[in-house]
């Protein structure tokens, strides 16, 4: 099995948008790795669009196999992005010189990192042999928060694609997309031990590929050597920002912004066998992310606020005396109306919990229980009241509303905490359905706010540290979950690549129940009680 690397993608998206005038790579998502089979030939497909109003470009990446006819063929979509001019980004190479890269190499206070194997770890750890072609990481050091790290293209490369035939060679780039594996993983800035350790953030038998890039500039074409500088993107959380120049210190490439994600070898091999189908099927992964040090915590500046039940337990914070508490949105209101500074931090709960309420068996116009118990075809389970899903969703609803509608509230952040409303983490259940559809709710509120609300979960029944709170707001991330490890997790849409058409159905706490006035049959399935 051959695996394309996501930065060929990237070499086609750059020169399909220097071909249009609309050389920047404003964003490119890779959706499905393209694998390229032993015995067919594979046919890529580039796809850019008219420009619109604004003179942005879609361009779109597909391919298939073999020599089916074109009534018969199955496309594959592996990348779609977005490409534009340099109308508000100058990418002349002169304005993009980092003096870090630009002068003695490498510069002085630059700290070897040593390397050893790290391809044959990378191997062991993702089950991906790196050929020769590929093996382009030549050296590394760490530079304060960031890495630096020389790559080099082998000769092998050199004479099967010479390096001038490329924007920029995807063998050489990819060789610095290896370095981040060296990029500091802890608050502290620390790379200690990593090149000597499996890769950070991966489970066993897994590589961290290309997801999504953003903000990429082509400056100087055909580099076989180049001096990279790493760092983490201030902009996009748990991404990486990556500037790179040529052994002169010319710029060759910066990428304002680059999400990696893990994919395991059974994606990469079902991947080969996708069908139509599996393009619509997904799933949410969680990717551990750093914890910052050093979070803010309340002060007189910029004090916090709590509104609300349906928090989870908060020893502490509500005592803090830059914290105030109040019982509904309009105390604060009020209080604002009559002098008091606008908090920096607003904390709600997405839910007032409750306890699950089943029906009752005597309701009106409902059959007993006694009558179903032998009824192997009848579904009859107990089960949280809809109401209150609806309740707290007009509940955030309209929290959402009054804070986001006052412009006194416009320099605040929003944090919602939930228990237990996602699953995240190996043998999570999602327990708390009203705090679901929250998520669901808050999460189309940050498609336009996106730097302005932070939705955090904690699993049932465990205390959330104020310390906690200060550092999620801290990390960069949207949406996190706390749980009993201490890893704060972020989602991720990815593509399910299960080779059966559908998930196997999982041990949800929740089945459905027919009220009234019929109670609904289904041959051949018994449900269990939550």
């Amino acid at each position: 099995m051959v695996l394309l690397p996501g930065t060929a993608l990237l070499e086609l998206a750059l020169q399909a948008g220097e071909r249009v005038d609309c050389p920047r790579v404003e964003e490119l998502t890779l959706h499905a790795p393209l694998v390229i089979p032993h015995t067919e030939d594979v046919t890529l497909q580039v796809t850019v669009r008219a420009a619109d109003e604004s003179g942005h470009r879609a361009l779109a990446i597909h391919s298939y196999s073999g020599t089916a006819s074109s009534a018969d063929r199955e496309w594959t979509r592996h990348a779609t992005g977005l490409l534009t001019h340099h109308a508000d980004t100058d990418h002349r190479a002169d304005t993009h010189t980092d003096a870090c890269l630009g002068g003695s190499w490498p510069p002085p206070g630059a700290q070897p990192i040593e390397l050893g194997d790290v391809y044959g770890r990378m191997a062991a750890d993702s089950d991906i042999a790196y050929g020769p072609v590929f093996q382009g990481l030549h050296a590394a050091w760490r530079f304060g928060d960031d890495v630096l790290a020389e790559v080099r293209l082998p000769e092998e490369a050199l004479r099967d694609a010479p390096a001038a035939a490329f924007g920029v060679h995807p063998a050489l780039l990819d060789a610095a997309l290896h370095a981040t594996a060296l990029t500091p993983q802890n608050g502290d800035g620390s790379t200690e031990n990593v090149a000597q350790e499996s890769m950070p953030d991966r489970a066993a038998h897994q590589a961290r590929l290309p997801f999504s890039w953003s903000g990429v500039s082509l400056h100087t074409a055909g580099s076989s050597v180049l001096r990279v500088r790493l760092s983490r993107s201030p902009q996009h959380g748990n991404a990486v920002a990556l500037t790179a120049a040529d052994e002169d210190g010319r710029p060759v490439v910066t990428i304002e912004s680059l999400a990696l994600r893990p994919v395991s070898t059974e994606e990469l091999r079902a991947a080969a066998d996708r069908t139509p189908e599996h393009e619509s099927l997904f799933r949410l992964d969680w990717v551990s992310v750093p914890v910052p040090a050093n979070a803010p915590s309340p002060t007189a500046d910029r004090p916090w606020a709590v509104i609300g039940a349906g928090l989870p337990h908060l020893p502490g914070l509500t005592e803090h005396e830059h914290v105030t508490a109040y019982d509904e949105p309009a105390d604060l209101l009020l209080a604002l109306d009559r002098g008091a500074p606008p908090p920096g931090v607003l904390v709600v709960g997405g839910v007032a919990h409750t306890e699950a309420r089943e029906y009752s068996a005597e309701a009106p116009g409902e059959r007993g229980t006694e009558a179903c118990e032998a009824r192997p075809d009848v579904v009859h389970v107990g089960v949280v009241h809809t109401a209150a899903v609806h309740a707290a969703a007009a509940q955030m609803l309209a929290r959402l509303q009054a804070w986001l509608g006052d412009e006194r509230l416009a320099d605040s952040r929003l944090l919602v905490l939930t228990c237990g409303a996602v699953a995240a983490a190996s043998g999570d259940d999602a327990t708390d359905l009203p705090g679901a559809a929250v998520w669901g709710l808050v999460r189309s509120a940050q498609s336009e706010h996106p730097d302005r609300i932070t939705l955090l979960d904690f699993e049932r029944g465990t205390e959330a540290e104020p310390g906690q709170l200060a550092t999620a707001l801290n990390c960069g991330e949207r949406q996190l979950a706390v749980r009993p490890e201490g890893c704060s997790r972020h989602g991720w849409c990815a593509r399910h690549v299960s080779p059966t058409p559908y998930p196997p159905y999982p041990p949800w706490p929740y089945r459905q129940r027919v009220t009234q006035p019929y109670r609904q049959r289904v041959p051949s399935f018994r449900a269990e009680r939550c």
